[in-house]
């Protein structure tokens, strides 16, 4: 196993993480707790990689309990909760989408306060689990529904491709790489990370497939700047990285299709946690730092194994 990440605790259960990316280059990431009898905290904390600390910079308390927050990508001192009901929300500095009991809103964010624009339902007896943004098309939205992936065109809000058995359970989360388009991956309830090729619409078949935990997958996240990383966390408590350079190249759809992960890709398990880990995400300072949430309030920072990083980096 690799060497114990940095831990912190936080006084109560706790389901939401994110890192901030607005303001200056440090390692930040907010956290929501889940306390069913007192009141909630949304905390800022922040990684001083010299010191190997980890500091609470600021703390906010929440009348309910928080399910899901988003800071704002361009504005430190703007974010978004889910109280105890309600879906997942997913932003850039002028608009918002939300995904809610079956319906897909989009929201124009003003001084006011969030208008919504325009709503949608993608079907009888339908809801969706997760959404991301494709980053380099503001006008394409993907969501999981039960086994199945989507792609939306967020100017008619109408899905115009789905990948129907995208995973043999429900699609837990979804996450679009940052560095090259329509390269998805995706959570499910069968313990798989898998990646798609989303251009191939409803005829999108895996690219590659990881199996490393043992139990429901919550969460999948790119590295932000090296897509052949990424993240994943289980209700199996543990924690785990892949690197893939299988993926690497000026296309995904110039992979070959198969139903695991390449022959050269590496997985690594962290073990700090004792209970579901609900959530992982990335620094937006440092791309070799990421956090880990258990439910247990244990908030870990860990680093991308030196053997990984020398692999990219030479």
């Amino acid at each position: 196993m690799p060497e114990r990440g940095v831990t912190y605790g936080l006084k109560y259960q706790a389901r939401s993480l994110a890192a901030v990316r607005a303001g200056d280059k440090r390692s930040r990431w907010l956290v929501g707790t889940v306390s069913l009898r007192e009141e909630n905290e949304v905390q800022l904390l922040q990684y001083d990689p010299d010191k190997e600390t980890i500091e609470l910079a600021a703390s906010y308390q929440h009348d309910h309990e928080i399910w899901q927050l988003l800071p704002h990508p361009a504005e430190a001192a703007k974010l978004l909760t889910v109280r105890n009901r309600g879906g997942q929300y997913s932003a850039n500095p002028e608009s918002l989408v939300s995904l809610e009991e079956g319906n897909i809103r989009t929201w124009s964010l003003q001084a006011s306060g969030a208008k919504m624009t325009a709503d949608s339902s993608p079907g009888d007896m339908t809801q969706l689990w997760a959404g991301c943004w494709n980053p380099f098309n503001q006008q394409t939205f993907y969501t999981a529904d039960a086994n199945n992936l989507q792609v939306w065109d967020l100017r008619s809000l109408k899905v115009v491709a789905e990948v129907q058995g995208a995973h043999s359970a429900p699609v837990r989360d979804v996450d679009s790489s940052k560095q090259r388009e329509h390269l998805l991956i995706s959570a499910g309830d069968d313990a798989k990370v898998r990646y798609w090729d989303m251009r191939q619409g409803s005829k999108a078949q895996p690219l590659a497939e990881t199996s490393t935990h043992r139990h429901w997958v919550w969460q999948a996240r790119f590295n932000p700047v090296h897509d052949q990383l990424v993240l994943s966390c289980s209700s199996d408590a543990l924690v785990s990285l892949t690197y893939n350079p299988g993926l690497m190249g000026p296309s995904p759809s110039g992979q070959q299709k198969g139903t695991s992960a390449g022959q050269d890709a590496v997985s690594r398990s962290f073990d700090d946690h004792e209970e579901s880990v609900y959530g992982v995400a990335w620094s937006h300072g440092d791309p070799w730092v990421f956090a880990s949430l258990s439910y247990d309030g244990r908030f870990v920072v860990n680093k991308v194994p030196g053997q990984i990083k020398y692999k990219i980096l030479i």
